[in-house]
C-alpha cells in the first residue's frame, strides 16, 4: 500500500476541523453543471434553427393570409395553417423546455457551489449549524465568516434570492411567470400573456447570469485555494450564455421579430462585405433576389449601407435620414434586416476574418 492510500479519507470522523487542511478526496458534485452545459449547447442550436424556420414561416403566413383574406375556418385551411406552423410551434417549445432546464441546473449547481464553500472555507462549528439554512441565508452567514459582510446590499444576494425564488416554485409545481401565494391564482386565473421563448430567453439570461455571478463571488472570497480556481465548465456555460445572449427579439410572446446583436451581427457583416468584394456574380444575385423579399424600409438600409446599388455604401447619418428613424429605431430595425438577410443567404453561421 503506498504513501497516497494510507492517507486516504474513508469516514467522516477522520476529516479535519479546520477547513483549510481538508485532505483529498475532494467535492464530488452532483453533476448540476454538466446538465446545464448541455442544455445551453442545445439551446445555441435550437436558436440557430429558429432564425431559419420563423423567417421562413412568416413567409408561408403572408402566403396564406393572402390566399384566406377572410380568415376561411373551413378543414382544408386550418390544415394548411397547421402545417405551416407545426415546425415552428414544436421548436418554441424546446426552446422553452431547454431554457426551464437551464435556469433549473443553474439554481441547483449554484447551491452546490454554496454548501462546498461551506465545507471547504468555513470551520466544521460554524458550517454545520447552518446546513439547514436557505441558500441565500447561508451565503450571507457564510460571507461574513470569511471577513465579508455586507453581501446582502449587492447583485450576488439578489440573483441568489432570485434564482431561488424561480427555483422553489419550479419544484413545488407551481407557474413559475407569476406569484405563488394563492394556488388558485397560480393555476387557474388566465395571464395576461403565457410564457413565450421571449420570456423564457430573458429569464435564462437573468438567472444563468445570477449563477455565474454567485459562483465568482464565491471564487473571490475563497480562503482554500481549493475553491478558488475557475472550473472548465463553469467558463463553458459564461461563452454559451453570451452567444445565447446576442439572440432579441421584439413583439410580445406570441408575434416577434428575431434579431442578433453583438459578435453574431458582427458576422454576419463581415460576411456580406466579403461577398461584395468578392465580386461573385452568382451570389450577388443572390442577395438581389432576397433583397426584394423585404420590406422597403430593411430593403432601403440594407441597399443604402453595402452599396447594393453600385452608388457607394452609405454611412448612418445619412440612411436614418433617408429612413427617416431616430437611432434607436435604426438600429432595431437594421438589426431586423441583417438577421432576415442572413437567414435566407445563410450567413448566421458564417464568419469571416
Amino acid at each position: 500500500m503506498n504513501d497516497e492510500e494510507e492517507k486516504k479519507v474513508n469516514t467522516v470522523d477522520e476529516l479535519p476541523d479546520d477547513p483549510l487542511q481538508m485532505p483529498p478526496p475532494y467535492w464530488r458534485g452532483g453533476g448540476a453543471i454538466f446538465q446545464l452545459v448541455d442544455a445551453l449547447r442545445e439551446l445555441e442550436g435550437l436558436l440557430q434553427r429558429l432564425l431559419f424556420v420563423h423567417t421562413q414561416t412568416d413567409t408561408e403566413l403572408e402566403e396564406y393570409y393572402e390566399k384566406y383574406p377572410d380568415l376561411d375556418e373551413s378543414d382544408s385551411a386550418l390544415e394548411e395553417f397547421a402545417n405551416i406552423v407545426d415546425e415552428l410551434n414544436e421548436l418554441e417549445h424546446r426552446v422553452k423546455m431547454k431554457g426551464e432546464l437551464a435556469c433549473l441546473m443553474s439554481a441547483i449547481k449554484a447551491e452546490e457551489d454554496i454548501n462546498r464553500f461551506c465545507v471547504f472555507n468555513l470551520y466544521k462549528e460554524i458550517a454545520e449549524p447552518i446546513e439547514k439554512l436557505s441558500s441565500p441565508e447561508k451565503l450571507l452567514v457564510a460571507s461574513a465568516a470569511v471577513g465579508k459582510p455586507g453581501v446582502r446590499q449587492t447583485f450576488v444576494f439578489e440573483g441568489i434570492r432570485s434564482l431561488f425564488s424561480w427555483r422553489n416554485a419550479f419544484a413545488h409545481g407551481h407557474c413559475v411567470d407569476r406569484t405563488t401565494k394563492s394556488l388558485r391564482h397560480n393555476h387557474l386565473i388566465r395571464p395576461v400573456e403565457y410564457p413565450g421563448v421571449p420570456s423564457v430567453l430573458k429569464e435564462v439570461c437573468e438567472l444563468v447570469g445570477a449563477f455565474l455571478r454567485i459562483s465568482d463571488y464565491l471564487h473571490k472570497i475563497s480562503l482554500n485555494s481549493y475553491t478558488s480556481g475557475r472550473e472548465i465548465e463553469v467558463e463553458i456555460v459564461r461563452e454559451s450564455l453570451k452567444k445565447i445572449a446576442c439572440y432579441h427579439f421584439d413583439g410580445n410572446n406570441y408575434v416577434y421579430d428575431i434579431m442578433v446583436t453583438g459578435s453574431e451581427q458582427r458576422k454576419i457583416t463581415r460576411a456580406l462585405h466579403a461577398i461584395i468584394s468578392s465580386g461573385d456574380a452568382e451570389k450577388m444575385a443572390q442577395l438581389e433576389s432576397i433583397l426584394t423579399t423585404l420590406d422597403a424600409t430593411h430593403n432601403e438600409i440594407l441597399r443604402m449601407e453595402f452599396g447594393f446599388d453600385g452608388k457607394g455604401q452609405c454611412d448612418r447619418s445619412a440612411i436614418m435620414k433617408a429612413v427617416n428613424l431616430s437611432p434607436r429605431q435604426f438600429a432595431k430595425e437594421r438589426s431586423i434586416a441583417l438577421t432576415r438577410l442572413a437567414v435566407a443567404a445563410d450567413l448566421s453561421a458564417k464568419d469571416t476574418p
